[in-house]
């Protein structure tokens, strides 16, 4: 589990952790939990499943293509929000 391991890093640092844990986890055989706020990681690490998290709660699921939603609509469509 990864939280917000890209906080604070430029550009280049922030491919070059992506690139490690993408190949870590193919080294490893393995999954990663990575939260983040920006799809830039995401980019990478090409993630198989995306939720959203608003007040504690998960309030949305969806593929790879969920994150492009997220930088075009942003979070507040999904405040208030709740799975069922």
């Amino acid at each position: 589990m990864l939280d917000e391991i890209d906080s604070g890093l430029d550009v280049d640092a922030l491919d070059a952790v992506a690139h490690r844990l993408s190949a870590a986890t193919r080294e490893w055989d393995c999954g990663v939990l990575a939260i983040t706020h920006f799809r830039r990681l995401l980019l990478e690490l090409t993630p198989t499943m995306i939720h959203v998290v608003s007040d504690g709660r998960v309030v949305a699921t969806g593929g790879p293509e969920m994150a492009v939603t997220l930088e075009r609509d942003g979070y507040e469509v999904f405040r208030g929000a709740a799975l069922n």
